[in-house]
């Protein structure tokens, strides 16, 4: 016997009203500041308008000068509430939202922010279709401003390194009108109950209002929310935008929250910076995670300087050496350590290789150590001559976590822009590696010195050509 389990026709759900699942929340208290113009609009019936519930937040004063048109919309439109609060439930944004949303019941809430008006082709369906089927977590649309420029009001950032870098948004999936963003500009809609708790710990730590919604919306980018912007879905706006109009002092406070570092817009040639010492962050114990930004460049400074203390000292012990690798590529393009590098490189002569080990103790005032690995026989580190290799032995010099290697060299490449009679000591290694004689007209010159971070250090000829490929 055969058991067989069809399946038969599929079931069929009723006709969904989207419109009655959300409330769009007008807050004309604290930021609409032109609310007539939006009643004015509503007035009109706009398609959007007859089956959405829509609440306005309004003080005593607001309503006395706009009274007669509200009540002769809440004529035409019965889902059309009002709420009017007193003056210590709106002494902050956050507050405000926060008593407007406990007034909503409904699944979903949209706030409209400087909303001046909605569209009226706006398609109420379409752009909360994503939130109800649990496609995204947050929904927004596009941007209009006064100067008539159009946004996609969406942002994608980039972390490097320490950086918050914002681009704005694109419709990467032009079929769908839809695109994943970081941030958002314009009105959006979430879960009631999501943004209720969102609301209640910024209204609790008194958030000030600049940041209420960079503070939500960064959040729930950390946590992998997933936010769209519906491009079709136009929204005029007042000539605000979030993170352009926030001061120095603003993001600062804001970075330190969240761990990030740097915010820099190239559309506007802004770039705010800041330091681990100034939010006074440091570098965790060996081994341990960094959980941000800030921690990240704490521990990259550990580096940086770990890496000047130890060029100043060779300096000033006399050693000849070059900056090398990853760290020869930071100098030149940053004057900077490698974002995320993971050590740091140099050349070390390896005729200095014995005398650098009887001065380990200045290194150890410092809070770093040696880790020699030199060669077992004394020909490279005290008879260069006896030597025929070009590399020859190491000296790691290392604190908690960080290391620089101090690679050995019997010959350095500034040593291949003398001429002859500097390099004799060493020719008969030297020659094997060039195709041809040193011409007689071949460059006298002395090191080439390259800034890193304040300080300026032994490179190799021609950095620019050694980067290039890089």
């Amino acid at each position: 016997m055969v058991t067989r389990l069809s399946k038969i026709n599929y079931g069929q759900s009723k006709t969904q009203n989207l419109g009655n699942s959300i409330t769009i929340i007008l807050n004309a208290i604290n930021e609409i500041s032109s609310i007539g113009n939006v009643l004015a609009h509503i007035e009109n019936l706009p398609n959007w308008s007859e089956s959405t519930n829509i609440l306005v937040g309004l003080n005593q004063s607001i309503y006395n000068k706009h009274s007669k048109r509200l009540t002769k919309i809440q004529g035409l439109l019965p889902n059309f509430k009002l709420e009017i609060l007193d003056l210590d439930q709106t002494n902050s944004l956050a507050k405000t939202l926060l008593n407007l949303v406990i007034k909503s019941p409904t699944k979903y809430i949209m706030l409209t922010r400087k909303l001046v008006k909605i569209n009226n082709k706006f398609d109420i369906k379409a752009f909360l279709n994503p939130l109800v089927k649990g496609a995204s977590d947050v929904v927004s649309g596009s941007v209009n401003y006064p100067d008539n420029h159009w946004s996609s009001g969406c942002y994608q950032s980039k972390l490097i390194w320490s950086q918050y870098k914002t681009v704005s948004g694109h419709d990467v999936a032009n079929q769908h009108q839809r695109v994943l963003c970081d941030y958002l500009n314009g009105p959006f809609a979430i879960d009631r109950g999501v943004l209720l708790g969102h609301l209640e710990a910024k209204a609790k730590r008194k958030c000030p209002d600049v940041l209420v919604y960079p503070e939500i919306i960064s959040t729930m980018s950390k946590q992998l929310k997933i936010m769209t912007s519906h491009l079709s879905s136009v929204f005029d706006m007042e000539p605000w935008r979030d993170l352009e109009n926030l001061s120095r002092n603003d993001w600062l406070g804001f970075a330190t929250r969240n761990g990030i570092s740097e915010f820099y817009d190239d559309t506007l040639d802004k770039h705010f910076e800041f330091t681990d010492i100034e939010v006074k962050v440091k570098c965790e114990k060996k081994n341990k995670k960094t959980n941000t930004m800030l921690e990240q460049r704490a521990c990259m400074r550990d580096l940086h300087f770990m890496f000047i203390d130890t060029l100043k000292l060779f300096d000033k012990l006399g050693y000849h050496f070059n900056i090398e690798a990853g760290s020869g590529l930071g100098a030149v393009k940053l004057q900077d350590s490698l974002p995320l590098d993971i050590d740091q490189d140099l050349l070390f002569c390896s005729q200095n290789f014995t005398s650098l080990e009887k001065h380990e103790m200045e290194w150890k005032k410092l809070g770093m150590a040696f880790d020699k690995q030199l060669n077992t026989t004394p020909k490279c580190t005290r008879n260069v001559n006896l030597f025929k290799e070009v590399t020859c032995d190491y000296i790691g010099i290392y604190k908690k976590k960080w290391n620089i290697e101090s690679l050995g060299t019997t010959i350095l490449p500034y040593d291949l822009y003398k001429n002859v009679d500097q390099i004799s000591d060493i020719i008969h290694i030297v020659q094997p590696y060039l195709k041809h004689p040193f011409p007689t007209s071949r460059i006298q010159g002395i090191n080439t010195k390259i800034r890193m971070g304040d300080y300026w250090s032994a490179f190799r000829p021609n950095p620019g050509y050694y980067v290039r490929g890089r």
